[in-house]
């Protein structure tokens, strides 16, 4: 770090002024880009983890009803010349409401709606019959909601028995009236299936539904046409008909705004036999003479009953206190 001086009583020019600036915020900017470290979970790369799932489709941690803890390593090998005493980190995560996570054999028909065959196994549930069309909606009893809520689940389509092509829809429908397409799958070809992950932020307040899908951006809709509340609709098309086609969730969660899990987010500046908790994502570190050792960070969360926490990613930067 360079600093600019008074000499003498006297005040440096601007250009010099400027010049130690720029050099200043380089040296910075560099140390910066040298310590961020960012974990996408592409695998499972926890040091240590407590009542959470790494799902390896999804590449994102989860654990509900439990108190969790994800241990992340810090820089690669750690750097032993430097020792820190600051980080700034932050996990991704969402704390969601479990609507139903459809793995306990009982189709739940005041969660959902099939138009025929309703059946649940300890993986989805579904509807599935030799038609032209089926429906599955999650309707809230058929209520559906109100408000700015974000939605996630994952979805299934599929056509069977017939060389011809599925058509997929995915839809927001008003209790009162109307019908928005989230997102439309076409002439999907024999074997015929689409199986995605969705996240939807339905902001009801100005009429407008955010879609992401397998962690993707996909639109932004209008749903200013819906009447009354808003309830989600798979349904599976083949327009022949005779053949057998299928729409399934494998879980559906609501953040509703209320949750009340709560998570703290640590370093450790020495290998994680001591950890800072982070306020507003800064934790600093009192690190004495002797400390050399290598960072972790930490998140530890006590999910409320039935609440799921959803861990996506981490970021941090930690900074060096000196050389020696």
């Amino acid at each position: 770090m360079v600093w600019t001086e008074i000499s003498n009583g006297n005040l440096p020019d601007a250009d010099e002024v400027m010049n130690n600036f720029r050099l200043s915020a380089t040296a910075l900017i560099n140390e910066v880009a040298d310590r961020s470290v960012s974990f996408d979970f592409s695998s499972d790369q926890a040091s240590t983890k407590t009542n959470l799932t790494y799902d390896t489709d999804e590449n994102y941690y989860y654990g509900s009803n439990a108190s969790v803890v994800l241990e992340m390593p810090g820089q690669a090998g750690g750097n032993f010349d430097k020792k820190y005493n600051m980080a700034f980190l932050k996990f991704q995560y969402d704390i969601y409401t479990i609507y139903d996570e459809c793995d306990d054999s009982s189709f739940d028909t005041t969660k959902f709606t099939g138009s025929a065959n309703e059946t649940e196994t300890s993986d989805y549930c579904q509807a599935s019959d030799n038609t032209a069309n089926v429906n599955l909606d999650a309707d809230n009893n058929s209520n559906g909601w109100s408000g700015d809520k974000k939605f996630m689940f994952k979805a299934y389509w599929s056509v069977s028995g017939s060389s011809g092509a599925g058509n997929y829809y995915l839809y927001l429908l008003g209790t009162t009236s109307g019908q928005v397409t989230l997102k439309s799958y076409t002439g999907v070809g024999n074997p015929s299936s689409q199986t995605h992950s969705f996240e939807v932020w339905v902001d009801d307040t100005n009429k407008l539904a955010t879609v992401y899908i397998d962690g993707v951006f996909s639109s932004v809709v209008d749903i200013s046409s819906l009447s009354g509340n808003y309830y989600f609709r798979l349904q599976s098309s083949w327009p022949g008909g005779g053949d057998t086609v299928t729409c399934r969730y494998y879980y559906f969660r609501i953040k509703q705004g209320d949750e009340t899990t709560t998570v703290t987010e640590s370093f450790s500046a020495d290998n994680g036999n001591n950890y800072t908790i982070a306020t507003n994502s800064i934790a600093y570190i009192n690190t004495s003479a002797q400390q050399k050792y290598a960072t972790r960070i930490k998140l530890t969360s006590t999910v409320a009953s039935d609440e799921i926490i959803i861990i996506k990613n981490c970021h941090y930067i930690p900074l060096t206190a000196g050389d020696n």
